[in-house]
């Protein structure tokens, strides 16, 4: 397959807008299908919310160690492994016959993305220019928006019409077209290497005290409503999660090449774009499963209604994702990210205030 030089990159931001659209496709489409996969497995309400907290869980432990892995064995090799654990995870999860299968295969699935999503913010930094890498990641969050808007749509049609199964099946012919498009048009650039020395260190401590802490923070969180919250599991969990995270700090502080650089929370852009992204990621994951479940549970809708009612909330993403990149290349961050946090928390508001009254 010849590609034209001048086109390269714009295959390759295609690609990535596949990879973050798979990602985020497995964030929105269990949603909706959650009550039917419930009832199918005979899970219990909690039970029901890991199969999408352990996917994002396992997520959020290794994707730092994901882009780390990436710069040190080369981005184009570490994303087609994260793209066949991904796949073959999609795979295991359409199979699934228990809970405990599901989960698993789902928190293999976060691993995946883990992987995968470092990888497609590096490609893209790397093939574009300064100049142009505003418009490049609006034009990747809009592909990506795509899958995310079809989310529960796509969620509420399977399960409906065919079997909630295929909301993880209908991955694989995306996860082995990103593969082929990666494998015929990357071409690792020099600019892209590692120094020697700084691929020999891993910050397998960082790694580690980071997921665990995690894990045990979150798994009191989730499981405190079933174990109670004064129960003793639950209070060691919050403790242990508590100082392994502080544990984690100290370590990243001192590291050599950290796994998570604490420093860079001294600036306050860094900060403050965290916090951005903490707060859209935490009202869209309660908009995407909380008022799927309200929708099916509480107000009795089908899962294509449901799937329907929740499509409004996510498309509007795809008219302004370029229009915010331009507006950031030419005017900077600061102001569309203020206008984007002043429109979803009024959302919000109105959701919780008016709606749910």
């Amino acid at each position: 397959m010849h590609i034209d030089e001048s086109k390269r990159k714009w295959w390759i931001l295609a690609a990535m807008g596949g990879v973050l659209g798979v990602a985020m496709l497995d964030e929105t489409v269990v949603g909706v299908a959650l009550p039917t996969i419930r009832h199918d497995l005979g899970m219990s309400q909690v039970a029901s919310h890991w199969v999408i907290n352990a996917y994002m869980l396992v997520f959020t432990g290794f994707v730092a160690a994901g882009g780390r892995f990436g710069d040190i064995f080369g981005h184009r090799g570490f994303c087609i492994l994260g793209l066949a654990i991904f796949g073959l995870a999609s795979l295991a999860c359409g199979f699934a016959q228990d809970s405990a299968s599901l989960i698993t295969a789902r928190a293999i699935q976060g691993l995946g993305a883990a992987i995968i999503f470092p990888a497609s913010i590096a490609m893209i930094t790397i093939v574009f220019p300064p100049e142009q890498r505003g418009l490049a990641f609006g034009i990747n969050t809009t592909i990506a928006g795509v899958f995310m808007s079809l989310g529960p749509l796509v969620g509420g049609f399977f399960t409906e019409v065919l079997s909630w199964r295929w909301i993880f099946w209908v991955n694989l012919p995306f996860v082995a077209a990103i593969a082929l498009v990666v494998l015929a048009t990357w071409v690792q650039p020099k600019r892209d290497s590692v120094p020697k020395q700084a691929t020999q260190s891993i910050d397998y401590r960082g790694l580690v005290t980071l997921v665990v802490g995690l894990s045990a923070l979150v798994t009191a969180l989730m499981q405190g409503v079933e174990w109670g919250w004064s129960a003793p599991s639950t209070l060691t969990l919050l403790a242990v999660g508590a100082i392994v995270l502080m544990l984690f700090t100290g370590i990243e502080s001192r590291a050599t090449e950290p796994m998570v650089d604490i420093g860079l929370f001294r600036n306050a852009t860094f900060t403050g774009s965290n916090l951005v992204a903490f707060i859209l990621q935490f009202n869209k994951i309660t908009v995407i499963v909380f008022v799927a479940l309200f929708l099916q549970d509480v107000v009795h809708k089908s899962p294509i209604v449901a799937g329907s009612a929740l499509l409004v909330g996510v498309a509007p993403s795809l008219v302004t994702s370029t229009f915010a990149g331009r507006l950031t290349d030419r005017y900077g961050a600061r102001w569309p990210s203020l206008a984007g946090l002043l429109i979803n928390g009024s959302a919000m508001l109105w959701i919780g205030l008016v709606v749910f009254e």
